[in-house]
């Protein structure tokens, strides 16, 4: 696809890479390619990352590259909560398509059960601001919603030390299918 980011870097450069980098180089890539196209205006954008939006748009591999890194990000730094917040469900779909791509199928039922948890509260204010609404409210509705996705939140922690990290699945997917970022041609 035209805006698919392009990929520069030789087979044994992504191979010195660890997991960790490999991801975030891919997902720095698509970021990248977002502010070079200007795709997506911040004022209006109906997410905190728009570049989720463009990313969607992308060549499906560049998806999955982006996807799980970005969900990693959210989840390490604040939980299932600070991913709905930032994408507003936008991506729960694509994302979930991301996670059975790479072979993190046990990660479906549990990112399933949590997308259901933010779609019961997704039309509360605590995810459609009102301006009505005081901080002891947001706090309650955000207290609420943490409390209902704690179950979630507890077997998501599990499944990622029990099993593996979805970095380490997508580092694999990344490298075994180099060729594939390099071509910008969908799968």
């Amino acid at each position: 696809m035209s805006n698919d980011p392009q990929l520069l870097l030789s087979n044994a450069e992504v191979s010195l890479i660890d997991d960790f980098a490999v991801c975030d180089k891919f997902w720095g890539l698509v970021v990248d390619a977002y502010y070079k196209n200007n795709a997506v205006d911040w004022e209006h954008a109906s997410c905190n990352y728009p570049e989720s939006l463009f990313a969607k748009d992308l060549s499906f591999h560049w998806w999955v590259a982006y996807a799980v890194h970005a969900f990693e990000y959210d989840v390490l730094a604040g939980g299932l909560e600070q991913f709905f917040n930032n994408h507003a469900g936008l991506t729960n779909a694509e994302t979930k398509a991301a996670f059975a791509h790479i072979g993190g199928h046990d990660f479906v039922p549990v990112f399933d059960d949590a997308c259901a948890v933010f779609d019961r509260w997704r039309s509360t204010k605590l995810f459609t601001p009102d301006p009505a609404t005081t901080d002891e409210e947001y706090e309650q509705l955000r207290d609420l919603f943490s409390r209902e996705l704690s179950p979630v939140c507890e077997r998501l922690w599990k499944l990622r030390y029990e099993t593996q990290d979805p970095r380490s699945l997508l580092a694999t997917y990344i490298r075994q299918n180099l060729e594939l970022f390099r071509s910008n041609k969908s799968a």
